[in-house]
């Protein structure tokens, strides 16, 4: 098992965090490059706990054919760890039914931060300076 996400060593080192953003959506650091290093040399079959506070780029993962489970526990909070292992061991079924959506890691390069803040000004719905909608 492979617990994987966007919080580091202490509260100083996250990725994200109250007024901290995200510059990408990908597993930080060399994560990405531990895991492939690991399912290059195994056989057995790896179940990765990814702890995050929002969805990450995890295209890799999900067609690794050595990836057979991925957990993803969000931040779990004090009673995380027994939940988790609950899940893993088959104590009960997570539902996976969520209303966010998993990117592919080239999707912040191809959108303008702009375009994500939706608002309104004067009964337009406005996406960004360039695109005014009626509404």
């Amino acid at each position: 098992m492979v617990s994987l996400g966007s919080y580091q060593v202490t509260a100083l080192d996250t990725t994200e965090k109250e007024g901290l953003d995200r510059r990408s959506i990908e597993l930080p650091g060399v994560q990405e490059d531990l895991i492939k290093a690991i399912a290059s040399q195994t056989s057995t079959p790896i179940i990765v706990v990814l702890v995050a506070g929002g969805p990450l780029a995890i295209e890799w993962l999900a067609s690794s054919p050595r990836v057979k489970t991925i957990l993803h526990a969000w931040y779990p909070g004090q009673r995380g760890g027994p939940a988790i292992a609950d899940a893993l061991l088959g104590k009960f079924s997570p539902a996976g039914r969520l209303p966010v959506t998993f990117y592919h890691a080239n999707y912040t390069s191809q959108v303008r931060s702009r375009w994500l803040a939706i608002g309104h000004m004067g009964g337009c719905t406005c996406v960004d300076q360039a695109t005014v909608e009626r509404v």
